[in-house]
């Protein structure tokens, strides 16, 4: 699994699952330039555990020797795996063009809520043309809004989702495998394979 946090102001963010830390990658130190947060952590840690709780510091003042940490804030959510054999429920999305029209992601999460509980979402490309870190924030709110957190989503890239001046982007902004937009998956008794159709 990726957990893909979007912040409003650039600070520490930390992931804890099952009282263990999940470091982003990077240069061994905790990002603190960066206002997109993306972990990397074993899917059956996850799934056992059933929640994740993410700890957020805004950084107060920058020293030649390291930062001045503000006040930590912290939020735990649940998380559902997909365990179920039989009555699966899931939610398939595809070309809501949303950054052409913000009005397509309000009309696909209608779309998505109209299923009711789902147990798994995919979103399978086309969101759009990358302009602005705007668009790739709203991407990620969108994901969000429509698993709640809570549930895995699936997301692979269109060939709109190629195109932008921000474009080469979007992968970090993503969940993926590694730098890869192909992968393959498995969610409980469903398997597939994202082709990245860009």
């Amino acid at each position: 699994y990726q957990i893909v946090v979007n912040v409003r102001e650039t600070g520490i963010c930390r992931l804890f699952v099952a009282g263990k830390e999940v470091y982003e990658s990077g240069s061994g130190v905790y990002a603190t330039e960066r206002k997109v947060h993306k972990f990397s952590l074993p899917q059956k840690l996850l799934d056992d555990a059933g929640e994740y709780t993410l700890s957020y510091r805004r950084v107060e003042q920058r020293k030649a020797y390291g930062t001045v940490p503000g006040e930590e804030e912290r939020a735990t959510y649940l998380f559902y795996p997909l365990k179920k054999e039989e009555n699966i429920r899931g939610v398939y999305l595809a070309d809501v063009h949303g950054n052409y029209n913000p009005s397509n992601y309000a009309q696909a999460e209608r779309a998505a809520a109209a299923f009711g509980a789902a147990d798994f979402y995919i979103v399978n490309g086309d969101i759009g043309e990358i302009e602005t870190n705007e668009m790739l924030v709203e991407i990620n709110a969108f994901i969000g809004r429509i698993s709640g957190g809570v549930r895995p989503v699936v997301v692979g890239r269109g060939n709109h989702d190629t195109r932008g001046r921000l474009a080469e982007r979007m992968p970090d902004h993503l969940a993926t495998d590694g730098e890869k937009t192909y992968f393959s998956f498995t969610l409980g008794p469903i398997s597939g394979v994202v082709v990245d159709c860009g």
